[in-house]
């Protein structure tokens, strides 16, 4: 009898390893967006550039995140 016949609901355990890489990236890109963006505001405070400091972070937070995500499910598909 299969696990599916028997009602057994849990996925196979290489679609929970793939469940799992993905949604790292995911909080990973927010940390990153967010590290970068909280970095902005620290420099808005410090030097009173609001809000080009906290939108620089957000554009170069983004742009990191978006490189190391391109790089990241790239280089893994060609593995």
């Amino acid at each position: 009898m299969s696990p599916l016949e028997r009602g057994d609901r849990r996925p196979a355990p290489g679609k929970v390893a793939w469940y799992v890489r993905y949604s790292t990236l995911g909080l990973q890109f927010a940390a990153a967006v967010s590290l970068f963006t909280f970095v902005g505001h620290l420099a808005d405070q410090h030097w009173g550039w609001e809000p080009w400091g906290t939108l620089l972070g957000v554009a170069l937070g983004f742009a990191a995140a978006t490189a190391w995500l391109y790089r990241e499910v790239y280089s893994r598909k060609l593995d």
